[in-house]
C-alpha cells in the first residue's frame, strides 16, 4: 500500500473517530466471520473486534489495532480489485450511494 493510501486511511480513521462509527451488531458479526475465514490472521480477529468496538464508542483504536485494520483494508482492496465481478458490484453500489 502506497504512503498516500496509508495517510488517507489514517485520515479516514480520524473522521470516523470524530463523526462516530455506526456498526450494528449484525455488521460486526459479519465482519468477524470474514476475519475468522482468513481476512486477517487468526490471532488478530480479536483485535478487529476490539478496534471496531473502540471506534463505536468514539475512541481511537490502539496502534496495534490500527495496523490490523490497515492490513485488513489492504486485503479488502486486493479482493475487490482482483475480481472484476466484485469490483463492478462495489462500483455500482457506490454509484447508487448504497451501503450493502
Amino acid at each position: 500500500m502506497a504512503h498516500e493510501d496509508i495517510k488517507h486511511v489514517i485520515d479516514r480513521l480520524r473522521v470516523i473517530e470524530e463523526d462516530g462509527l455506526d456498526m450494528d451488531n449484525s455488521k460486526l458479526a459479519k465482519l468477524a466471520v470474514l476475519a475468522k475465514e482468513g481476512l486477517v490472521p487468526e490471532d488478530e480477529v480479536r483485535l478487529v473486534r476490539q478496534a471496531v468496538t473502540a471506534m463505536n464508542a468514539g475512541r481511537m483504536p490502539t496502534a496495534q489495532q490500527r495496523t490490523v485494520l490497515l492490513d485488513m483494508l489492504g486485503t479488502f482492496i486486493d479482493l475487490v480489485t482482483d475480481n472484476s465481478a466484485m469490483f463492478s458490484r462495489v462500483k455500482g453500489e457506490l454509484k447508487k450511494g448504497g451501503n450493502s
